[in-house]
């Protein structure tokens, strides 16, 4: 992803041990990048593949809606993350299942990349977004 004529990579793993990793890393040049790791979860399984979250407008000048669909109603836990793996809001909502669509204030956000990461009580999703 080049945002700002920079070049930024974003993905999830697994560790050995079983923990999810999300892992941001911006490329400084030559063979080395600036990067940072976040742990999301440990002991939960990863989601199945047909689990998506959609984020709208990404980017974005204002707030953010996210949109995924729920096969039983959960508590949710919204994160929110800078690009060096700082926490930056959490919420936790109570939800339905089917659609659910929910509003990000990112009022008090600067511009840059994040994650936004959903905790629920069997799977762990995350996805970047660019606030301009």
């Amino acid at each position: 992803e080049v945002w700002n004529n920079e070049l930024y990579a974003v993905g999830s793993f697994r560790t050995i041990d079983g923990d999810t990793m999300l892992h941001i890393a911006k490329w400084i040049g030559g063979n080395f990048t600036d990067s940072c790791g976040v742990f999301v979860n440990t002991n939960e399984p990863l989601p199945p593949a047909n689990t998506e979250i959609n984020i709208y407008p990404n980017p974005t000048s204002g707030n953010v809606m996210l949109s995924f669909d729920l096969k039983q109603g959960t508590e949710i836990d919204v994160k929110l993350y800078n690009a060096v793996g700082q926490l930056l809001t959490l919420e936790r909502l109570k939800a339905q299942s089917g659609l659910v669509n929910y509003e990000l204030n990112l009022d008090n956000i600067s511009t840059g990349i994040y994650m936004i990461i959903l905790e629920m009580n069997d799977a762990v999703i995350g996805k970047k977004f660019v606030k301009l």
